[in-house]
């Protein structure tokens, strides 16, 4: 317990995971004062099938979290008073701009500002509708030096970068992100690695159509749960057995798929090569 936040209140907690929607979906909320309410919607955890959902995003547009996140948005602050802030961490950050844009115009006019801390993007279409462009101001966008989650899909709109303890990938944890004082210390640029993976991801995920993209995130997804895994940690656990069912999954494909597959991979490698290659170019 600190004395920062013996006040607050938390309420109206909901947590789904279904396996059968490839659903993973949390949220609650956090009055600060009574005329001040913050809605936050939770990023993904551990389990696969809220992995593959984020997947999903890149195919399908809504999918059932993002419904869920309007439902509850339009449910639980219809009637709340006074100003509404809504944010999330990952994919909660996605979910955030998402309701907050889709939500009855009731809603909507309480919002002050949508907080996306290093959550994924949208599709072109999304970006591009009105309601995505009138929201736009009121969107605030946090991602570390390292940011590879926060940089997938499309984005519009200006982002803040800080600093972080970690290294890679792992500066996705909003807990290694540095503060001084009340602020966040904060770098003028994303680092170089992180340019370069987000150059050739985002190239590579528009050269597909969805059914390439669906055809791929079930695949890829068969063949990671083909071990009997439910959450990553138990790929990391297990990760000698999770090889050997991945290969003999692999090999129980048929050859359509297995092409498929291996052209996949192979343009994802050539999208890594060109993005190197024009990173280097600008570094000279």
């Amino acid at each position: 317990q600190t004395n920062r936040f013996r006040d607050v209140i938390l309420s109206d907690y909901v947590d789904m995971v279904d396996e059968t929607l490839e659903k993973q979906f949390g949220a609650f909320h956090i009055k600060l004062s009574p005329q001040c309410t913050y809605v936050a919607f939770r990023g993904t955890d551990d389990t696969l099938v809220g992995w593959k959902e984020d997947f999903n995003m890149s195919f399908i547009s809504p999918v059932p979290s993002q419904e869920d996140a309007v439902r509850y948005l339009d449910d639980t602050c219809s009637y709340i008073r006074g100003k509404l802030y809504v944010g999330g961490h990952s994919k909660g950050g996605n979910l955030a701009i998402y309701s907050a844009i889709h939500c009855s115009k009731r809603v909507r006019k309480k919002i002050q500002c949508v907080y996306n801390n290093d959550g994924p993007g949208f599709d072109r279409e999304m970006i591009e509708s009105e309601e995505y462009r009138q929201m736009l101001p009121k969107i605030k966008t946090i991602v570390p030096e390292h940011s590879v989650v926060g940089m997938l899909l499309e984005h519009e709109e200006k982002y803040m970068i800080v600093k972080s303890s970690q290294t890679g990938i792992m500066q996705h944890d909003a807990m290694s992100w540095q503060v001084c004082g009340n602020r966040f210390e904060t770098v003028k640029s994303v680092d170089r690695t992180s340019r370069m993976l987000n150059e050739a991801l985002s190239n590579w995920i528009n050269g597909l159509s969805r059914t390439q993209r669906s055809e791929f995130v079930e695949t890829l997804f068969a063949i990671i749960t083909s071990s009997g895994a439910v959450n990553l940690s138990d790929l990391s656990a297990d990760r000698f057995n999770f090889a050997g069912s991945a290969l003999k999954m692999y090999s129980s494909l048929d050859r359509e798929t297995k092409i498929m597959l291996r052209r996949m991979l192979k343009s994802l490698t050539g999208e890594f090569d060109k993005a190197r290659k024009m990173i280097n170019n600008k570094s000279k």
